[in-house]
């Protein structure tokens, strides 16, 4: 299934040059693309924090449940 957006054309032309740099096949390929490195960005930013935080085991062990809570879910 197909689905249409709306851009701005400035928008349209920042997609379309990172399509072609990226050398992706189609724009839901690229869009894919950019969904994974965002959610990557905020793990990893997750983990700076996690690494700057002294937190006992407990408190590691709540914070991995609500961690795998979010990753479940289809939205962040």
């Amino acid at each position: 299934m197909t689905r249409t957006i709306a851009l701005s054309d400035e928008a349209y032309e920042k997609l379309r040059k990172l399509k072609e740099k990226t050398g992706a096949s189609s724009y839901s390929e690229l869009v894919s693309m950019l969904v994974e490195e965002y959610e990557k960005s905020l793990v990893n930013k997750l983990k700076q924090l996690l690494s700057e935080l002294k937190l006992s085991d407990k408190e590691v062990v709540e914070l991995e449940k609500i961690v795998n809570d979010l990753r479940s879910r289809r939205w962040f």
